[in-house]
Formats: structure tokens, sequence, C-alpha cells
């Protein structure tokens, strides 16, 4: 029987125990076995994500499986790796002395369907794959590109030598912040492995993780649902074979960090760290807390050869990681023009970054075109550009009015069933993870970590019976104040004025802002502070019926690129709050 390899392909990934064994089997042989690779890590991609459709090319030599390119098509009809965005390395899987004649066929085979580009992310640079690609494209009709991607962050514990080294520097880290921590309650540490304890903290976990990206001014991949059930399916998988650890730290029994990660041929990979971003009283931090318990924890065990960080050039991980690995981006294509376009954009993008406000600059304006291109694909093209037409009208011709109203009386307490609480972090990711399809209320969210991020500023937020909130206000000191939309920097009209604003209430509440906003203005004079808000006449009954009093406005008019503001006094004989003089 011939010994020659052969390739079938398959549409999904099969659901089927012994092929999954095969699988992993072939994983086991390569030059750098990786947990990515692994039959369940695909298994559970198939089952998270309905989209982009699997690839899979599965290699044989008579019976026996010796090769799995878990690829995918996506939206665009490019193939890339199926794992692409869930795994921090991807490669094609084959023993290495079987990998260019694998390679070569999945090339062939790319090119007799009709796939005239292959995007691979992430590709480990000292993958045997990286080093013959070159070759094997262009034998197959395919020209490519590839540049450096991302640096995993690694800690090499390949001698006792290292193994001490690591325990003694984890250690000294660690002994500051263990007394800390004894002075709050005492510190906790656990490993667990079984699918039923992750569950018990991903709730929290995922929360914390949304948190510390926005305090980053970044957006977690936890956000989304399908990402959180991703994980979900994923756990149980690599559970059940043993290869989960999922790490937590404790402060008088409450989880304030959290180490998602795999033990896997010998390397302990965190994946995805997560950590309460309040605690400045703990240094390290809790997240390097951990990781300095999960150095110590990794040194002792002689089955763990490494401890890899994975991707992202965080702070906490410099102290320790003296080296890593590099992956690579490659695009293989047979249009002249998409490599132009990829070395282009690449060439680019170095030069931008050599200026990080121009870089920055470049950022806003590729945001906002992704805006347009999304709002066009949403609302057609012609009433896209009628859109436009009418907001270019309003920002050329239409005056506008802005009312100021102040709180005059204390209003009867209609939310007795939500809690008044200062806004943090969390409480913003649980805002997006409660609304992840709302796309303005993600973008007030993003708006409100900036403002907490940056101080000066206090936000309040109203939680429901699940800790959830329900509504969210800003108050801000009303002189020095800008009205958005308002080129008019105000002066306060008494002592100890205040400004409530960006106002954001759940869909479920909606009826019930204005009297919500009252409670906020309630909360600030009874600091000693003269609430008031700023409105349109479409919103002007809701607020008086709220308690809240005109007191003036300022009207914005327009003339082409021209713009003046008047004043207009209102006269008002309402008592206000605290017995204060008028504001007007």
């Amino acid at each position: 029987m011939s010994r020659e390899m052969h390739v079938k392909v398959l549409p999904t990934i099969p659901d089927d125990a012994h092929f999954g064994e095969e699988w992993n089997r072939i994983v086991q042989a390569m030059e750098s076995p990786q947990v990515f690779y692994t039959y369940e890590w695909a298994l559970a991609i198939s089952r998270a994500y309905p989209s982009p459709r699997p690839l899979l090319f599965a290699a044989y030599r008579e019976n026996s499986l010796v090769g799995i390119a878990a690829l995918a098509v996506d939206l665009s009809g490019e193939a890339v790796f199926l794992a692409e965005t869930t795994a921090d390395y991807c490669d094609f899987v084959s023993a290495p002395a079987d990998r260019e004649e694998f390679i070569r066929l999945v090339m062939q085979e790319l090119h007799a369907r009709g796939i005239s580009t292959l995007r691979l992310a992430n590709l480990p640079a000292d993958s045997v794959s990286a080093a013959i690609l070159k070759t094997v494209t262009q034998a197959s009709g395919y020209s490519m590109f590839a540049r450096p991607a991302y640096f995993c962050a690694r800690i090499a514990l390949d001698s006792p030598e290292q193994r001490l080294q690591i325990a003694q520097s984890a250690r000294r880290s660690l002994k500051k912040a263990q007394n800390v921590a004894a002075r709050m309650g005492g510190a906790a540490v656990s490993h667990v492995k079984t699918y039923e304890e992750f569950m018990a903290e991903f709730p929290e976990y995922a929360a914390a993780s949304v948190a510390r990206f926005l305090a980053a001014g970044q957006a977690s991949n936890l956000l989304t649902q399908k990402r959180r059930w991703f994980m979900g399916e994923l756990a149980k998988l690599l559970a059940a074979r043993g290869w989960l650890t999922f790490s937590t730290l404790k402060l008088n029994a409450k989880t304030v960090a959290w180490h998602f990660g795999f033990q896997f041929a010998g390397a302990w990979f965190s994946y995805l760290p997560a950590f309460e971003t309040d605690l400045p009283q703990l240094h390290p931090g809790p997240g390097a807390y951990l990781l300095c318990e999960i150095l110590q924890q990794a040194s002792q065990d002689p089955e763990n050869r490494v401890v890899d960080l994975g991707l992202g050039d965080e702070g906490y991980k410099q102290p320790y990681a003296k080296a890593g690995r590099q992956t690579l981006y490659v695009v293989a294509s047979r249009s002249k023009m998409r490599l132009l376009r990829e070395r282009s954009r690449y060439r680019l993008g170095k030069t931008v970054k050599k200026s990080p406000q121009l870089e920055s600059s470049v950022r806003m304006c590729m945001a906002r075109l992704t805006d347009i291109r999304r709002d066009m694909s949403r609302q057609g093209t012609k009433r896209f550009a009628l859109s436009c037409l009418r907001t270019l009208g309003k920002r050329m011709f239409q005056s506008a009015e802005f009312l100021f109203l102040e709180a005059a009386r204390r209003q009867r307490d209609d939310g007795a069933e939500l809690t008044l609480v200062p806004l943090s972090m969390k409480l913003l990711a649980l805002t997006a993870i409660s609304m992840e399809s709302d796309r303005e209320t993600l973008e007030y969210v993003q708006r409100s970590a900036a403002r907490l991020r940056c101080g000066g500023n206090e936000g309040f937020s109203l939680l429901d019976s699940e800790g959830v909130p329900a509504y969210i206000c800003w108050v801000a000191p009303f002189d020095g104040f800008q009205v958005p939309g308002l080129k008019h920097t105000l002066v306060e009209p008494a002592p100890n004025s205040a400004m409530l604003f960006d106002f954001w209430t759940c869909d479920s509440q909606a009826g019930r802002s204005a009297q919500f906003t009252a409670m906020i203005a309630a909360h600030t004079s009874q600091a000693g502070r003269r609430p008031w808000i700023c409105t349109d006449r479409k919103n002007l009954a809701r607020f008086e019926s709220a308690g809240f009093v005109p007191r003036f406005s300022l009207i914005k008019k327009k003339k082409l690129f021209l713009t003046g503001n008047s004043t207009l006094e209102f006269r008002n004989d309402t008592p206000q709050m605290m017995g204060l003089h008028p504001a007007a």
C-alpha cells in the first residue's frame, strides 16, 4: 500500500473522540506542542462561533492521521487559521518531518478551491512552518509577505538554577505585599482544575476582565456573549483532559485576581488574567501578586519547563520574563496588489508609530471610518447620504436652545428599591456586559471610563437588586463647565453650583430618568452644593415634574459657520432647595 500523504477536507470539526485522540497525538509530536493546537480548542471554537465556517485539512498516510490544518474561510473569502482570534499561537499540526509535504498539499488544495489569499496570524517565528512557507507557497502559485506580529514573554525553567532564581525573585516581590495582605484579612491562593470551580468564579472574573481593559482604555473580548460562551466551552473541554488551571487570589475571602491558564506539555500558560483595579495599597498589585504565586508553584514542579505569559507587553511581566517568543503575521496571495497593500500598510504603520500623537490621530480616523462603514451598511447608501446632509444643515444653519434648570425642591424618594453608589470601573463593566449589543451604551461606557481614568468629576450610579446599574449620572463644578455642542464656558450663577450631566438609564427604567436625576440632585444638595442640569425644550416638562425649575437659557444662533450666543433669563418665584437664593 502506498505511503504517500493524501489530504481530506472536512467542512466541520468532527465530534469524534477517536479522531480527537489522533489529532492530539500529532500535537504532542510537534517541535513545540501548544494547547492552542489541540482538538479541544478547535471543537470549542466550532461550538461557540457559527462563523467563519471551518475548513479542516486532515492528512493521512494509509489510514494513519499525520497532519491537521484547522483553517476557516472568512466573509471576504480568504482562508485563515480557525483559532486566529482566540489563540496566542497558531500553526500547521504535524511532525516536523512531515511539515513541508503537508503544507504543500494544503496550498495545492486551496489553489484548486479558488482561494486566492491565505492569512496566517500568530504563527511562531521559530516554527518549522515559518522556515518552509515561502518556498512551498511559491511552488503552489502564491506569493508571500511576512512581518513580525506579537511577542510572548516567557520564563524558562530549564535548570535547577533557573528554578531557584525565579522562586527567590517571586518570593522577594511577595514579601511586602504579604504583610499588607495580612492586615487586609489574609490572602489565599488556589489553582483549581474543574469546570464547576471555574464557573463559580466566571461571572466575577468576566466583569473584572472588562473593567481591567476599560481602565486601560481598551475593550475586553469577554464583553461579548459569544466569547464568554467560548471560554465556558473551552474550560469544560480542557478540564476533562486535566489541562485547565484556573488560579485565584482571595483577600479576606473576596477574590481580587484571576488567571485563566493551562498546564500542557511542560508549559504553564497564562492566557487571560484579570484583577481588581482599585487596590492601590497592595504592591505589587493583585495581578502581579497572583503571578508571583504561580511562578513559585511552577518552579517547584519538575514537569513545568516554562511559564508562558502570552501576548501583550504589560508591565507586570517585565521583572520576570527575560526571553520570549516572536510570532509572525503571514499573507500568501495570488494577487500581487494584495501583497503590495500589505507591505504598504506595514511600512506606513511603522512610520506612524514613531509619533504617539500621530498614531492616536490615525487610530481615531480609522475608528471613525469604521463607524461610517457600519452606518452605511446598516442604513444603506441613500439613507446614509440623506442623514449626513441633514446633519450638515443643522451644523450650518440651525439654532439651538440650551435650558438651565435648578433643583428647586426635594424629590420624593421614587427609587427606594435602588441603591446609590459612586461609579467604578467594575460597575461600568457590568453595564457594558448587560447591554453588549447597544452601541450607544458601549460608547457611553467608554466615555465614562475615560473620565474615571482622568479624575476630577464625580460619577454616581443607582443599582438594581442584582447590583447592576440602572442609572448613571456625572457631577462636575458648574464654573468652567462646557456643555457638549455649545462652545461656551459657563460661569457659576451662585457659589458651590454643580452641573449634573451625561445621564444614562437602562431600557427597563427609561421612563424614570428625570426622577433618578432628581435623586442625584438631592444627594448633591445634601453635600452642600447647588445642583443644576442642562436640557432642551423636548425634555423640559419631565424635568419640571421631577422638581427642576428653569432659570435661564443660552441660545446658540448659527448662520453658515458663524456662531453667536445669547442669554435669556426666566422669572420664577419657586423656593429653592435648602432656602438658597435664585441662581439666575
